[in-house]
């Protein structure tokens, strides 16, 4: 993670993709094994560990499958909620839920995820692609004060 985040700011900050410009679409055979590779790389992440998931899935859709960014980010919804699911499902199985925090903080996701995917779909990148910086910053500093031992 320590080297990942910096890596993914940086690519943020340098990818054509992210600036809006816009480039031809790979062919739909390099589109699935991507896609392919992706959801099954990342899916393993999400459902092990999960911060930055939606991050790393909008930053693979952009560089690699040269989606637009609003595009990316949209498709990215269907791709993690669908890992989501399955994640869900061991973790429900296995008894590990602690219900009473769970829906809650369910509730305030849905509501804050209405209101962000609606600033994303009308505001654009002008809004997605400094989101993403700011997120990696501050999962790096999360990982990096996990790491020294001091907690927030």
């Amino acid at each position: 993670m320590m080297v990942i985040l910096p890596l993914a700011a940086i690519f943020v900050l340098t990818n054509r993709g992210m600036k809006g410009e816009t480039r031809e679409e790979r062919p739909v055979k390099q589109l699935l094994l991507i896609c392919f590779f992706t959801g099954l790389i990342i899916g393993a992440y999400d459902g092990f560990f999960g911060p930055g998931t939606g991050m790393f899935i909008t930053l693979v859709l952009t560089g690699l499958a040269h989606l637009e960014l609003v595009k990316a980010a949209g498709t990215t919804r269907v791709i993690n909620f669908s890992s989501n699911i399955a994640s869900l499902a061991v973790w429900l199985v296995n008894g590990k839920i602690l219900f009473a925090l769970a829906l809650p903080c369910m509730a305030c996701s849905v509501a804050g995820n209405f209101i962000g995917s609606r600033l994303a779909v009308k505001n654009g990148r002008k809004i997605i692609r400094p989101i993403i910086i700011i997120v990696a910053v501050l999962l790096l500093i999360r990982v990096i004060s996990d790491l020294i031992g001091i907690t927030f």
